[in-house]
């Protein structure tokens, strides 16, 4: 059976017990046959292998996704950065300045980032940089690692259709 879900794919082979596996390649030496090979009955039970096999497929896609939506991960830097840019969020009084520094939050809150990213953030944290300073330096780590152009493509994922999971095609071999 041939499970998709956007561009994630998985091929599964499920014996005449309803043993399952996710090996390609032995799903691929399994369906091999020759051209003139006569075609067979269903077996009974079919429907239920077949459900069986989606419900995996299905629980693999949405922990696929959980994983993937968790990945941006916390760290002391990122903290230390989104703690201080709520501060100065709360003490601005331009509104113009509020929206860029909400934006600012926004992409440190968000964006998944580099091993290099975290340590400019964590060299900020032990400086103990603050106010003006540091928005200026995580506007530069914007700048430096393509953050907000990061964020974009990941509202732009946001707005895709969510992942459904789906059959393909099915067979059943003898």
């Amino acid at each position: 059976m041939f499970c998709q879900a956007g561009s994630y794919q998985r091929l599964y082979l499920a014996d005449h017990e309803g043993h399952r596996t996710a090996d390609p390649q032995q799903a691929i030496r399994a369906i091999r046959c020759e051209e003139d090979e006569p075609t067979l009955a269903l077996p009974g039970g079919i429907n239920e292998r077949i459900a069986a096999a989606k419900e995996d497929f299905d629980a693999e896609v949405r922990a696929r996704e959980a994983e993937i939506r968790h990945a941006v991960g916390r760290t002391w830097g990122r903290d230390y950065a989104l703690s201080e840019l709520r501060l100065i969020l709360e003490a601005e009084d331009d509104p113009e300045q509020k929206t860029r520094l909400a934006l600012l939050s926004e992409i440190f809150a968000a964006v998944p980032l580099t091993a290099r990213a975290h340590r400019e953030l964590n060299i900020l944290r032990r400086g103990k940089v603050t106010g003006g300073a540091l928005v200026a330096q995580l506007w530069r780590i914007v700048r430096d690692y393509s953050l907000e152009e990061a964020r974009r493509a990941m509202a732009d994922r946001d707005e895709e259709a969510p992942l459904i999971p789906r059959i393909i095609c099915s067979e059943v071999l003898a």
